[in-house]
Order: structure tokens, then sequence, then C-alpha cells
């Protein structure tokens, strides 16, 4: 089978709340000499570390609550006071982060206008600065409910912006 091949790691939450994943081959964890799987907050978010001879890693996959503003900015604060050194860890954060970063990111179907800048999105920003995150962008929203469009699923790596660009 396929997915003999794979390695799951999870988290659950409740009927209500979902869950995280990491689904990774067996031949990339073989890579590696070490893993530690945390969950920060079951359900929600989790980090699966990784070290091995080409150095370490660290990836999360969250998911952010759909209804909470406060319990959003919490869990930015969360990820904040775990996650590893950008000089000794490539990171990769994603997941669903139920919140807009940039004034464009979400439009109310019936006015076309766009929403606000929120507490949320003003500490992602300060905190992915700090920690040298960039969001690997994508160009549609991820999101399509009855009232707004909104990119609220993203990734964001630490991996240096050089290495996103190509040679001529």
């Amino acid at each position: 089978s396929k997915f003999a091949k794979l390695f799951m790691l999870h988290s659950h939450g409740t009927d209500s709340s979902g869950g995280v994943s990491i689904w990774i081959t067996k031949t990339f964890l073989s890579q590696c000499t070490n893993h530690t799987w945390h969950e920060c907050e079951v359900g929600r978010i989790a980090c699966l570390q990784l070290s091995g001879p080409q150095g370490n890693m660290d990836i999360w996959t969250i998911y952010m609550s759909a209804t909470d503003p406060q319990h959003r900015l919490q869990q930015i604060h969360l990820i904040r006071a775990h996650i590893r050194n950008v000089d000794r860890v490539l990171s990769v954060l994603a997941g669903d982060f139920n919140f807009t970063t940039h004034v464009n990111d979400r439009m109310c179907k019936q006015t076309g206008n766009h929403s606000p800048n929120n507490a949320e999105s003003i500490s992602w920003q300060a905190f992915s600065v700090n920690h040298r995150l960039h969001e690997l962008e994508q160009e549609h929203p991820t999101h399509n409910g009855s009232i707004t469009i909104a990119k609220l699923d993203r990734v964001y790596t630490s991996h240096h912006t050089c290495d996103f660009t190509s040679s001529p």
C-alpha cells in the first residue's frame, strides 16, 4: 500500500475542533538521527522536531481557533514561546491560521470591501519578522464562505529569501 511508506504523527482535537497531523515519508525520516513530536496545544498546534547530519528542522502543523480572536492571540504567543532559534533550525509552519495578514486577503462577497488588519495579524507580523519567517505566496483564497472569501491557510518558512530566487 502507498501508505506503508508514510509515517503519521497526529494530535486529535474534540469532535467539534478537529485536529492536526503530519505525514512524512519513512525515507525522509530515516535521514534524521532524532525526531520528537511536541503537542503545544492538543488538536491545534504541534511540531515535529527533526535533527540529523544535515541539520535541524521543525515542521509545525497549525489549526487556529475559527471563532475566538483572543484564543488566536494566545496561540500566536504559544508558538512564539516554543519556536526554536532561527540560527539553529529551519522552521516550516503550515496550516489554517483563521485570520488574514494583509488587508486584501479577505473580501466581503456582497460589497467587495476588504477587511482591515486585526490584532492577530499585527501580532503575527511582529512574530514573523523576529523569527525571519517568510510566507510562501499563494495567489488564490483558501476559504470560500457564505459572506467572505479569504486566504486563511498559509505556509511560512525560515529559509533565507535568497534560497527562493532562481539563477538566470
